[in-house]
């Protein structure tokens, strides 16, 4: 997967991560930066609450709705999203990323930055990893805006085909964009 994150960094120019979920927030497993000159870090092995990221968002799509009820309370809060969210909110929103296959952020730490993640897992029982790409929104044309998230699937979809992930399997991804 580091390989596919670093492609998608260099013909981007974007800033890639890697990351799992552990409970209800998600670790930063790995970082590459882009080439452009402002710069977003997550902290390598830091824990971020999921619900306010990309790559979180992704990750939690893998799971239930009651599986994700359990982890957070009514109210989600945190210094990451633009204005307090609650769970309900935020399940109606893991059930379109389900059904477009990724995950949307704006990060409020940074105006105008944005971020679209994914998540991979396998055939078994394997902890899903997932990654993202943030960019500044003003640094991209609306073409290369629509054509992220494609980007993304793509590389997503050639992961999960190789992982035997069901959720990557069969021809529905291909049109989810």
């Amino acid at each position: 997967m580091d390989d596919c994150v670093l492609r998608l960094v260099a013909n981007t120019g974007h800033t890639g991560y890697i990351g799992v979920l552990d409970k209800g927030d998600f670790v930063a497993l790995r970082t590459h930066q882009g080439v452009h000159p402002v710069r977003y870090v997550l902290v390598t092995g830091k824990r971020y609450p999921a619900f306010a990221a990309s790559l979180g968002k992704a990750l939690l799509a893998r799971l239930g709705d009651e599986e994700v009820r359990a982890l957070y309370p009514e109210r989600l809060e945190s210094e990451f999203l633009q204005a307090p969210m609650t769970r309900d909110e935020l399940i109606d929103e893991l059930a379109l990323i389900r059904q477009r296959g990724w995950a949307d952020a704006q990060v409020s730490t940074i105006p105008g930055a944005r971020a679209i993640g994914v998540a991979i897992g396998g055939a078994g029982q394997q902890q899903p990893i997932g990654f993202s790409l943030s960019y500044r929104e003003a640094a991209v044309s609306d073409l290369q805006r629509a054509q992220i998230p494609a980007l993304i699937l793509g590389a997503a979809r050639d992961i999960g085909i190789r992982t035997s992930d069901p959720h990557w399997i069969g021809e529905w991804r291909l049109s989810a964009v």
